[in-house]
């Protein structure tokens, strides 16, 4: 699955469509690279680290950090998944799949 990074502007407005538990700012890092957006922490008002994914079928994630400014994100472990419109369901097993992928390839 192919993944490119998309600017802010591409897709401002997501909603909320899970969940990631016990997901590491670093394996979030190792899977789909450095965030798209960060500031220092505590100066965010709700989100201090996000990614903005676009995947080959068109479909667009917002990987980020909901109301946890003021935790430094290498101690964060839950991140919301955001999709845009149509393919908002998409967005979240997509992020899911490569997840699992850059998993299984570190476990072989």
């Amino acid at each position: 699955m192919s993944i490119n990074f998309v600017t802010a502007d591409h897709c401002v407005s997501t909603n909320y469509r899970g969940t990631l538990i016990n997901t590491s700012y670093d394996t979030l890092i190792q899977s789909f690279g450095l965030p798209t957006y960060t500031c220092e922490v505590g100066e965010a008002d709700k989100v201090q680290v996000e990614w903005l994914i676009k995947f080959d079928d068109g479909t667009a994630a917002r990987i980020y950090d909901w109301k946890q400014v003021g935790t430094s994100p290498r101690m964060i472990t839950e991140w919301n998944v955001g999709g845009c419109r149509k393919r908002g369901k998409m967005a979240l097993l997509h992020v899911r799949t490569v997840l699992l992928q850059n998993d299984n390839r570190r476990s072989a």
